[in-house]
Order: C-alpha cells, then sequence, then structure tokens
C-alpha cells in the first residue's frame, strides 16, 4: 500500500513548526521568572503588598520584553531561513509506503525508511515527521485522506 501527496510548505507553516520546536523555551521563561521572583522576595526580606506589587510589575515587565523580544526574534529568523531555502518553498510530492517515505522536488530527491524518523507529531493543521529534534518533513493535514492519517500513526507507534 501507497499514498502519494503534492504539497507545499508555506512560511505559516514553516513559523508553526518553529513555535512548536520552542515552546520548552517559554515555559522555561515562565518558571525561571517565578523562580526568579520568589527568590528576589526572600532576600529582599520586605514581604509588604507594595513591595511584592513592585518587585511582580518589574519581573511581569521583564518577563514580557523577553517573552517578546524572542517571538519577535523567531518571527525574523523564521522568516529569513523560509525566504532563502528554496527546497522548502517548492512544490513536492511525498510518496508514502511501509517501507519509506520519498520526497521529491525540483531541487531534490530525498529517500528516507521509517527507521530514521526521531518522532511524529501531529500539531495545529500540520503533522511533523521529525528526522531529528529540529528538522522534519511538514504535511498539512487538510492535504491528506484520513486513511494516510491513520496510517503515519500507526507507523509512528512503532518508532
Amino acid at each position: 500500500m501507497g499514498f502519494e501527496i503534492r504539497n507545499k510548505v508555506t512560511m505559516e507553516d514553516y513559523l508553526v513548526f518553529n513555535k512548536w520546536y520552542n515552546r520548552k523555551s517559554t515555559l522555561f521563561f515562565i518558571v525561571f521568572h517565578a523562580v526568579l521572583f520568589l527568590i528576589s522576595a526572600v532576600i529582599i526580606g520586605d514581604y509588604s503588598v507594595f513591595m511584592l506589587s513592585v518587585l511582580f510589575l518589574i519581573y511581569f515587565l521583564l518577563y514580557l520584553f523577553v517573552t517578546l523580544s524572542s517571538k519577535y526574534y523567531l518571527l525574523f529568523k523564521s522568516k529569513k531561513i523560509y525566504s532563502s531555502d528554496l527546497g522548502l518553498q517548492a512544490e513536492r510530492v511525498l510518496c508514502i509506503n511501509e517501507d519509506k517515505i520519498i520526497e521529491e522536488s525540483e531541487y531534490a530527491t530525498v529517500q528516507m525508511k521509517w527507521d530514521v524518523l526521531h518522532k511524529v507529531i501531529e500539531y495545529k493543521g500540520n503533522i511533523y515527521l521529525l528526522l531529528s529534534k529540529n528538522k522534519g518533513i511538514i504535511i498539512q493535514k487538510n492535504d491528506i485522506s484520513e486513511e494516510l492519517r491513520a496510517f503515519i500513526k500507526g507507523r509512528s507507534d512503532n518508532l
């Protein structure tokens, strides 16, 4: 049994992939700033409502600055990488069967066995066939049949 799909990765798809990949750093910043707030409160030793409010406001503004600047940097970096990578922008044909995945575009043809996949992730409107922690094949869910989604899910259970 084999499946063939044509798709093209959009800038939005690539950005969603990068947001998914960087989700742990956002969680880290939340925890880091909460711990920093608690440590600062203990060091200062003044537990008045006013002092805790000022301290909270400082860390909240710091958190907003770091979070927003990292999101804008991610957007800038993603757009730069996407616009410079013709292979990523090209329309491609994916042939998926029991043994391997073949990705063909006008720039390259790549064959990989299912064994080389690191993991398969479904996130928002996409499926990511991850070759490593930060590199993968992006497939839009609306481009594939339920039968292919079930096939990919079945294959990913064996990874």
